[in-house]
């Protein structure tokens, strides 16, 4: 995962608060998208 803190790397840095998406949708698969003038994130949740 990009941007994001982890079991292998506590101290990496958190990704940048955007309080404000254009928009915003998540897929049954986990799969979550958000979107606003300047940037597309793409996250995926893993649940085990």
């Amino acid at each position: 995962m990009l941007g994001t803190r982890s079991v292998w790397d506590p101290g990496a840095p958190r990704p940048e608060d955007d309080a404000s998406p254009t928009g915003f949708s998540q897929s049954p698969a986990g799969w979550f998208f958000a979107q606003n003038k300047e940037s597309l994130k793409i996250a995926f949740r893993w649940k085990f």
